[in-house]
């Protein structure tokens, strides 16, 4: 898998994360979602490039921090969701439109 022309994760590791988001799925859990600003944002992934640029492309009002547990991540939506309709990799890939960048 490509990412702005440098390899991302290498195909045989999609296996294994889509067997661990699986299993996280069947799990309950809960979602807090949380509207933040894009200082905040910066601030949170100032060690994360490839986030610091989503960051960057969202218009503010729509910068979100969803949070379970000790678990903080941007995002734009159910991923859970996607990851059971789309094959291994596309879904994160989907969630951010990152397919069509390719």
């Amino acid at each position: 898998m490509w990412i702005s022309g440098k390899a991302a994760l290498p195909p045989r590791t999609l296996p294994k994360i889509e067997q661990k988001f699986l299993e996280l799925a069947r799990t309950p859990e809960y979602f807090v979602r949380k509207k933040v600003s894009q200082e905040e944002a910066l601030l949170f992934f100032a060690h994360n490039p490839y986030k610091k640029e989503l960051i960057q492309e969202l218009p503010p009002e729509e910068i979100i921090f969803y949070e379970s547990g000790n678990f903080v991540d941007l995002c734009k939506g159910a991923a859970f969701v996607a990851l059971r309709a789309y094959p291994s990799g596309e879904s994160a890939l989907l969630g951010w439109g990152l397919l069509a960048r390719r």
